[in-house]
C-alpha cells in the first residue's frame, strides 16, 4: 500500500469522493477549526496568485470565498454581518477599484 500524506483541512464531501474512487482514507475532526481555517485560506490564496487560466482563478476565488464563509461562522459572525461591514468601509474608505498604490506620506514635524 501506498499512502500520500495531507493533514489539511478539505471539503465536507472529499472523502466521500476519494472512497466511490475506491481508494481507503483516513480522516479526523480538526480540534481548532479556526487555525485550519487560517491554514486553508494561506494555502488557498497562494493557489490563486499561483493560477494562470481565467478557469484556475475563479476555481480558487471560489474556495477562498468558501473559506472566509466558514471563517465568519467559527468567529460567530453571520456572513451578512461580514457583508454589511465591507459596505459600510466601502462608504467610509472607498474600494479597490482604482488600484490606488500609496507611495508615501508627508508629515510634518513632530507627527507620526
Amino acid at each position: 500500500m501506498n499512502y500520500t500524506f495531507h493533514d489539511k483541512l478539505v471539503r465536507d464531501n472529499i472523502p466521500k469522493i476519494i472512497i466511490a474512487d475506491g481508494k481507503g482514507v483516513s480522516i479526523k475532526k480538526s480540534i481548532d477549526p479556526e487555525a485550519s481555517l487560517k491554514a486553508k485560506l494561506r494555502e488557498e490564496n497562494d493557489e490563486f496568485l499561483g493560477a494562470e487560466s481565467n478557469e484556475c482563478k475563479i476555481e480558487e476565488l471560489a474556495d477562498i470565498l468558501e473559506v472566509l464563509q466558514s471563517l465568519a461562522k467559527v468567529s460567530e459572525f453571520s456572513v451578512y454581518e461580514v457583508e454589511e461591514r465591507c459596505k459600510s468601509k466601502r462608504v467610509e474608505k472607498g474600494g479597490f477599484d482604482d488600484f490606488i498604490i500609496l507611495n508615501h506620506v508627508e508629515t510634518k514635524d513632530g507627527d507620526f
